[in-house]
């Protein structure tokens, strides 16, 4: 199994939204780590994967020491200032071993709160999609100040001209 590990440098679509150190995009959930990557949770399976590995073999890659921080945040765990990996590691494999790992309901209340204002975002234009559309049924017809469209007010008027044989 992989650890799914987000590119820092990658640039999200639309802007992520933020509370804290917290993010959420079409990502997901993140947290940011002390050098500015934005790091997703790792679920058990992929901490497992990575801190006992049923084939030695098969170890994957080891994970840089801020997203072993962010995974510490992740599940409320304690960061030393110094934020080694070993420590790290250490805490989230006895979390693991004792069953206690889980997500804090405050850190699930961020990243509820963090998902309902990135979806209420996609409702909203961006400010890339507030140029005019290339759609030409996405344009707004243009009403006058008193809310009437002038040039289908005169079409109308012209057909009604027409119509009573006033007009060419």
């Amino acid at each position: 199994m992989s650890v799914i590990v987000r590119n820092p440098v990658c640039r999200p679509v639309r802007k992520p939204v933020f509370e804290d150190d917290y993010s959420y995009d079409e990502n997901g959930f993140c947290i940011q780590a002390k050098n500015k990557s934005c790091w997703p949770r790792a679920n058990e399976e992929e901490l497992e994967a990575l801190l006992k590995p049923k084939d030695p073999k098969q170890i994957e890659e080891d994970p840089v020491t801020h997203w072993w921080e962010a995974q510490l945040r992740h599940y409320g765990l304690p960061v030393d200032s110094e934020s080694i990996k070993a420590p790290a590691k250490t805490r989230i494999l006895e979390a693991l071993d004792e069953k206690t790992l889980a997500v804090p309901y405050h850190i699930r209340g961020i990243e509820a709160r963090l998902k309902k204002r990135w979806e209420q975002s996609l409702r909203q234009p961006s400010s890339s999609q507030d140029a005019e559309s290339t759609h030409p049924g996405d344009r707004k017809r243009k009403a006058s100040v008193d809310g009437v469209n002038k040039a289908a007010s005169r079409k109308k008027l012209k057909e009604l001209d027409q119509a009573s044989g006033k007009g060419p």
